[in-house]
């Protein structure tokens, strides 16, 4: 049996596992965490992108490419899988768009874009093969009044959409159980640092340092780079040598627990610039709060991120630096919607986020940030690096991985 090694165990790495399980593969996946899917992939707000968010991207490119994944997320992972998840009981409530006052896009040209977007998201789906998330919503967007609990002074205008958020714990029990389903063609190694990787007489050899120092050695027929922080470090290895800046970035999340007395339900975004999201579950009593500039707490240029970073990546907070987040957090959120401030907070912790870009911060209408397109599958003989881009593209991505191992598939999902 043909053998894969696959660097990074969040959702790019499982994706791409079930790919290469799909076509004949063992496979065995190496992850510096104590458990897969643990760090950036569970602490982040679990969105499937529609392109909404990306309306500032100049070339346009950005919402297509997101629409496209978020459309091949659910129908992806199905095939790849062989088991169909229960996607509508892992969803959020559908997400209320705000347009703050201070919006570096007009609302109207906003409206343009996602206007652009429904037409293609209809076009879409005249394939029976996609949904989103399980669903085919005839009504894509639509405006509407300030929604019941927010400060209508604080927005120009409100846009309801069918966008939505996973619920990122059962999404995670989901994948690791079809993962574990694969008895032992499945290898995970946790706790393992990727040091090196070289070609080999076998294809390909890769080192790992475990948390005791001990360096640990495995052969393989290819590798699978999916790591996220530290991908680029490892492809230069191989002489894949990015023609382009990019940052990695420090962003905490609060899961607050609101109070019963808020009449606020629906999950909200809060565009365009540098502001946050409430995402709310229908099937969790706890929510995902964050707000950009107050939780936005680490920019690394460097190859590799701080050391310093991985205490909060790995869930672990200290209470002063904790009870000065949730506060300040808190301050802004209090008068965008009143009352929140009195919500039970449990989980503060942060993941990292890799992007393209330089020194110039997403408050800027021509950072780099605004883009999310140049992203995917590269390969060099047998070596396969994927750069995810985002969490949305994640399974489209391995569905082109696939393609390139060989496999003829529906030409809808590609």
């Amino acid at each position: 049996m043909k053998k894969a090694l696959i660097l990074g165990g969040g959702i790019q790495g499982l994706s791409s596992a079930f790919a290469l399980l799909s076509e004949g593969f063992s496979v065995t996946i190496i992850d510096k965490a104590a458990s897969l899917f643990n760090r950036a992939s569970l602490r982040n707000e679990g969105k499937i992108h529609l392109g909404f968010v990306y309306a500032n991207d100049p070339t346009g490119k950005t919402p297509v490419l997101m629409l496209r994944s978020a459309l091949r997320f659910a129908p992806g992972l199905d095939l790849l899988t062989g088991s169909p998840f229960p996607w509508k009981s892992l969803v959020s409530n559908p997400f209320t768009y705000t347009v703050m006052t201070d919006t570096m896009v007009p609302a109207d040209r906003l409206f343009a874009c996602y206007d652009q977007l429904a037409q293609d998201y209809h076009r879409e789906l005249s394939d029976p093969e996609l949904n989103y998330l399980g669903f085919r919503e005839p009504v894509f967007w639509e405006p509407i009044s300030c929604p019941v609990g927010f400060a209508p002074d604080r927005g120009l205008a409100w846009a309801k959409t069918c966008e939505l958020a996973l619920d990122l714990v059962g999404f995670r029990t989901e994948l690791l159980t079809r993962l574990n389903g694969n008895g032992d063609r499945v290898q995970i190694r946790l706790n393992e640092k990727v040091m090196e990787v070289h070609d080999s007489p076998a294809g390909f050899r890769v080192v790992t340092s475990a948390a005791d120092g001990s360096l640990q050695t495995y052969e393989s027929d290819l590798v699978v780079n999916c790591l996220w922080e530290d991908r680029i470090r490892i492809d230069q290895q191989v002489g894949l040598v990015p023609d382009y800046h990019w940052v990695n970035r420090l962003k905490y999340r609060l899961m607050i627990r609101l109070p019963d007395q808020l009449p606020v339900r629906d999950s909200f975004t809060y565009v365009l610039g540098a502001y946050g999201d409430l995402v709310t579950y229908p099937h969790s009593e706890w929510s995902y709060l964050s707000w950009y500039p107050v939780v936005m707490k680490g920019w690394s240029n460097d190859i590799s991120t701080p050391s310093d970073w991985e205490a909060a990546c790995n869930g672990l907070t200290p209470e002063e630096f904790r009870n000065q987040l949730i506060s300040d957090v808190f301050e802004v959120y209090k008068h965008l919607v009143p009352g929140i401030e009195n919500s039970q907070v449990g989980l503060v912790d942060a993941g990292i986020i890799f992007s393209r870009g330089s020194y110039k911060d997403i408050t800027l209408p021509d950072s780099e940030l605004h883009e999310r397109y140049d992203i995917g599958v590269q390969k060099k003989d047998g070596y396969f690096s994927i750069s995810t881009g985002k969490f949305t593209s994640a399974p489209y991505h391995a569905l082109q991985l696939k393609k390139q191992l060989g496999s003829a598939l529906a030409g809808s999902l590609v």
